[in-house]
């Protein structure tokens, strides 16, 4: 792959990602305003069970066929019908269950769910195509089927919500969002479904990509666990609260996270079968994600307080103080999943779920001790738990490139830096100047990126310009 393909690469995801993200949280913000935090919380509370129910459809199937770049059109299709066929069935299944009443009534619950289930077998239909977009680098048409998408159910949402239509407004959004996306991605694909497939092509599918398979599934459950367990044991006005903190740092967290992971996934694939390379491109993407992610998410736990009430409104002060937990959290997610993406890539199933697993349980311990004490408890968790990953990820990584630790952190020395100039500025403005809050955060960001600019360029310049393997994949 050319150096001027991967920059444009890593452009379009970048665009995508936060082209979606931007226009998610304007369209949020007018909602947020207009809905109660019990309407929140009630769609919020579905959508996180339903999610659980669509990884049951999806597998994690066609993920293989971004890291397997030798799967035939019949192993594509083989995908695709399992697909399908099990979202089609499990969309049975929970209209029954819903039917006869075995859901909760409250808060209208039950009717959302009903109103949404259907929704699972069309997101599932659009799995592959979009897994086969990702491999063969198609970004910008993902960027513009992504943008469309969520901007038309953004408008459709807000248009209904100023019209009073309340907690449907959230149903109806999500509907345009799925059938929308379904139409652009399969006008942008190359890729169409047929009836020529065997049935052994499945089998081989699960077969090899079973750790995906598990990873998938236990990665939804961490992901949902603290949504479902703030909705069934907290309280559904609480999970609004709970959502909007999340919401943002979502925000964050797709938008640079998941800008750089869409093309370092691929990327790490293509090298797995030569270590040398992979080992030089995998430290080089650990320094740049690090420069980038770790300072953003140390200056938005500083701002969290300000950034809430002048977005979304004081009745939303409650979800900063989340916000500002989970944050804190995402200083090492950039490594954490780095870490992961790479043992992926290179297809040691059994290492990724030792991993997943872990963190699995890790997680789900956390949230039952933090439940007691509230959101914002729930909220620290993510903290904890990326500090028992990080080392464990980590002695994977060294031991299948043969790395040594030294290298590692030498990698990690800028970021530190930088890391270290940020939280000095923050704890000087905090604590010892009385600024009014809102000029306080924008003096902090901007001081604390010039500050740091600086620091780049006069003491790690000769090691920030060696960062063309990050970007260039030489």
């Amino acid at each position: 792959m050319s150096s001027s393909s991967v920059l444009q690469n890593i452009y379009w995801s970048m665009i995508q990602i936060w082209g979606v993200r931007i226009s998610t949280l304007l369209l949020f913000t007018l909602l947020a305003r207009t809905l109660s935090p019990d309407e929140i919380g009630t769609v919020g509370y579905v959508l996180g069970l339903l999610a659980i129910f669509q990884v049951f459809a999806d597998l994690g199937l066609a993920e293989y066929l971004v890291y397997n770049h030798k799967a035939a059109r019949n192993m594509q299709l083989a995908v695709w019908w399992l697909q399908v066929g099990l979202a089609i069935l499990i969309s049975l299944a929970l209209s029954l269950i819903v039917t006869f009443g075995f859901m909760s009534e409250k808060n209208g619950i039950n009717d959302v769910m009903m109103a949404l289930i259907w929704t699972i077998p069309i997101s599932t239909a659009t799995r592959v195509p979009e897994a086969l977009m990702r491999k063969d680098l198609m970004f910008r048409e993902i960027a513009l089927r992504s943008f469309v998408a969520i901007t038309a159910g953004g408008i459709v949402g807000v248009i209904l919500a100023f019209k009073g239509a309340g907690v449907w407004s959230l149903v109806a959004k999500q509907w345009v969002e799925v059938i929308v996306d379904m139409v652009m991605l399969f006008g942008l694909s190359r890729w169409r479904p047929a009836f020529t497939c065997a049935f052994s092509d499945s089998l081989l599918v699960l077969r090899h990509s079973w750790g995906i398979v598990w990873s998938r599934l236990l990665d939804i459950i961490m992901q949902k666990a603290d949504v479902l367990i703030i909705g069934t044991w907290i309280g559904i006005a609480e999970l609004g609260y709970y959502t909007i903190g999340q919401k943002m740092f979502q925000v964050l967290y797709g938008g640079f996270v998941g800008a750089l992971a869409s093309v370092f996934c691929p990327k790490y694939g293509r090298l797995r079968e030569d270590k040398a390379a992979l080992k030089a491109f995998f430290l080089s993407s650990v320094q740049g994600a690090s420069l980038l992610i770790t300072p953003i998410f140390l200056l938005a736990s500083f701002i969290a307080p300000e950034f809430i009430r002048l977005i979304f409104g004081v009745k939303w002060a409650e979800s900063a103080q989340v916000m500002r937990l989970m944050c804190l959290s995402g200083l090492l997610l950039g490594a954490v999943n780095l870490n992961g993406f790479l043992v992926l890539a290179m297809q040691k199933n059994l290492l990724f779920s030792v991993l997943m697993s872990v963190g699995f349980v890790v997680t789900i311990l956390l949230m039952l001790a933090a439940a007691p004490y509230g959101i914002n408890a729930l909220a620290a968790t993510g903290l904890i738990e990326t500090l028992i990953l990080f080392p464990i990820g980590l002695i994977f990584v060294m031991r299948l490139l043969d790395m040594k630790l030294s290298e590692y952190f030498r990698n990690l020395e800028p970021t530190i830096v930088i890391v270290a100039l940020i939280a000095s500025v923050e704890i000087s403005v905090k604590y010892w100047f009385d600024f009014n809050p809102v000029f306080s955060a924008i003096y902090v960001c901007t001081f604390t990126i010039l500050l740091s600019l600086i620091t780049l360029r006069f003491i790690y310049w000769k090691q920030i310009k060696n960062l063309h393997v990050f970007v260039l994949g030489k």
